[in-house]
C-alpha cells in the first residue's frame, strides 16, 4: 500500500524512505565494478585507463545533473507538503526547461572543449584518443542523464497517489470487518480488536479517497489552463 510521506513520525518515515536509496547506492557501486571489469577484461588496458582518466571531467556533468535532481526534489517536496499543487506543476515544468537549457549548454561546452580539458588534466598520449571517444559518447548521452535525474528527483519527492484498486482493497477489508462484528460470534476482546482495526481502515480509506480527489483536482486544473 502506498504511503503519504508527509504523515507519521518523521524519523520512522525517513528511515523507510532512505533504506531503498541505500540499496540503490550499493547496486550502483556493483554496476561500476562490473563496468570496470568488462572494460579491462574485454576491451583492453588502454580503454580502462581512458574511462578512469575521463572521470574527473564526467564528474562535472554528473554534479550538474545531481544538482538539478536535488534542487527539483526539494522544491517539489516543499510545494507538495504545503498542498500548493498549482505551483507544483509550474515548478516541475520550470525545472524541466531549466535543466534542458543547462544540459544543452554543457553539451556545447563539452563538444567544443573536450580536447582542451583532456590536455588540461595531462592525459597521456596513448589513452588520449580513447578518452576523447569515451567523452564524446558520454556527452551525447547527457540528455538521458539529465532526464533520468530530474524524473527521479520529482517522483521520489512526491508520494504516489493510491488508485482505485487500493481503495477497493481497503473497502473490501472494511466490509469483512463489519461482517465479523455482525456475526456476534466473537468474544469481547475479538470484537474490540475488529472495531479498532475497522477504524484504522476507515482512516486509511478516507486518506486514499482524499489523495484521488487531489489528483483529479490537479488534472482538472491542468485542463482548464490548456
Amino acid at each position: 500500500m502506498n504511503r503519504d510521506l508527509t504523515v507519521g513520525k518523521p524519523s520512522r518515515v525517513l528511515c523507510q524512505f532512505c533504506l531503498p536509496l541505500f540499496g540503490s547506492i550499493i547496486f550502483q557501486q556493483l554496476y561500476n565494478i562490473a563496468d570496470s571489469f568488462v572494460a579491462g577484461k574485454f576491451i583492453g588496458d588502454n580503454a580502462l585507463a581512458a574511462v578512469g582518466n575521463s572521470y574527473e571531467i564526467t564528474l562535472i556533468f554528473i554534479a550538474f545533473a545531481f544538482g538539478c535532481n536535488i534542487g527539483c526534489s526539494v522544491l517539489a517536496a516543499q510545494l507538495f507538503g504545503a498542498k500548493e499543487y498549482k505551483d507544483l506543476k509550474s515548478a516541475v515544468a520550470t525545472a524541466l526547461i531549466a535543466s534542458s537549457v543547462i544540459c544543452a549548454a554543457l553539451m556545447v561546452i563539452g563538444i567544443t572543449c573536450c580536447g582542451s580539458m583532456l590536455r588540461l588534466i595531462k592525459t597521456p598520449d596513448e589513452v588520449f584518443a580513447d578518452s576523447k571517444l569515451y567523452l564524446d559518447i558520454y556527452i551525447y548521452g547527457l540528455p538521458f542523464v539529465f532526464f533520468y535525474n530530474i524524473s527521479e528527483g520529482i517522483f521520489s519527492s512526491i508520494p504516489c497517489v493510491v488508485g482505485a484498486n487500493g481503495i477497493e482493497e481497503t473497502f473490501e477489508a472494511l466490509e469483512e470487518m463489519v461482517k465479523k462484528l455482525e456475526d456476534g460470534e466473537n468474544t469481547l476482546e475479538e470484537s474490540f480488536a475488529c472495531y479498532e482495526q475497522g477504524m484504522k481502515l476507515v482512516k486509511t480509506l478516507n486518506a486514499q479517497i482524499d489523495k484521488v480527489e487531489k489528483q483529479i483536482l490537479i488534472l482538472s486544473e491542468g485542463d482548464e489552463h490548456e
